[in-house]
């Protein structure tokens, strides 16, 4: 479940790895998350990226749940606690993830399907091409906390074929099986 967790948000909220790995309990704020810290080599940074990076994120329904249940299997013991802790409860050095979980991994799957070169960049950049399709770049840029709307356009939102793009939301209906939540019921 973890990994297929650290997949979905990568993927849905175009993080990057060393945010998604910074993210601690106290980060999920009802209908989104914090972020405000960042990890590369193992320490945790109060500075991200970039200015622009320090914000919120839109947390989906299907997440939400899905955090929630990893977090009644993780038995946080504080909510200062990682979401995705290291075998000790600390952060991850994201070498050692990439090295030994997701290396591995993608090659089980480039093996199965034929899908080569998935990495964190390209998950994000999928989640650009795909936020592209539901709103304009200014809310693709805000999404993915870019300085400006030129690199979101030429690096990240990516032109693909409307085949690809049926496929992606077909599989995607059947992971989560869940419908996405409107206004109405965020009120009631």
């Amino acid at each position: 479940m973890r990994e297929e967790l650290i997949l979905r948000i990568t993927l849905v909220l175009g993080l990057r790895p060393g945010e998604l790995f910074a993210l601690r309990w106290n980060d999920v704020e009802g209908y989104s998350v914090r972020l405000d810290e960042a990890t590369v080599d193992g320490k945790v940074y109060q500075t991200l990226k970039t200015k622009q990076s320090r914000g919120y994120v839109a947390l989906p329904a299907s997440l939400r749940t899905s955090l929630a249940q990893w977090k009644a299997i993780q038995k946080p013991t504080s909510e200062n606690d990682f979401i995705f802790p290291n075998t000790r409860g600390g952060v991850h050095r994201l070498d050692n993830y990439r090295a030994d979980v997701l290396r591995p991994a993608l090659n089980r799957v480039a093996e199965e399907t034929g899908i080569r070169g998935i990495d964190f960049r390209a998950c994000r950049r999928t989640c650009a091409t795909h936020l592209s399709q539901y709103g304009g770049v200014k809310e693709v840029q805000a999404h993915l906390r870019h300085y400006g709307a030129t690199t979101t356009l030429e690096v990240y939102i990516q032109e693909i074929p409307d085949a690809v793009r049926r496929a992606v939301e077909e599989l995607d209906a059947v992971l989560t099986s869940v419908v996405p939540e409107t206004e109405d019921d965020k009120t009631s």
